[in-house]
């Protein structure tokens, strides 16, 4: 498919209007033009759809976003953590419950958080669990 232009358009323009779309609460004509375009939506395109189906409480497309996350990348957290706030939401309480119960039986976690802080012109990095085993050490030795 060319344009007017002799240009042709490739997955990148795609995902920017997918994205655009999807951005701008218009979810449904973003789907289309997913189920229309030349082109398989990866997951950067997935994830980016899903994310604004979490902004505008999308509940379908949403769980539709997410299945296709999951299903090419079946053990990263990031799609069933988006759909459990799309659920959360809207107050479904229950699928929240069960989007967790998935992650656990499928032993699925949120990676964990990393920090940068900046002392005396020197980055130091550190994640949550450090800094709890390290009060606690602390605490032990006083």
């Amino acid at each position: 498919m060319t344009t007017n232009y002799g240009l042709s358009r490739d997955i990148d323009q795609y995902a920017s209007l997918i994205n655009l779309y999807a951005r701008n609460g218009n979810l449904n004509k973003a789907r289309d033009l997913m189920q229309e375009r030349p082109y398989d939506p990866n997951y950067v395109i997935w994830s980016s759809f899903l994310s604004s189906c979490k902004i505008y409480g999308d509940v379908e497309l949403g769980r539709e976003g997410a299945d296709q996350l999951i299903k090419m990348e079946p053990y990263n957290a990031a799609p069933y953590l988006t759909l459990a706030h799309v659920y959360a939401r809207k107050g479904l309480r229950n699928e929240v419950a069960e989007v967790r119960r998935l992650m656990q039986q499928r032993r699925i976690r949120k990676p964990a958080g990393w920090s940068w802080v900046e002392v005396d012109k020197q980055f130091h990095t550190f994640a949550v669990m450090m800094l709890l085993i390290n009060n606690q050490m602390k605490s032990t030795e006083s």
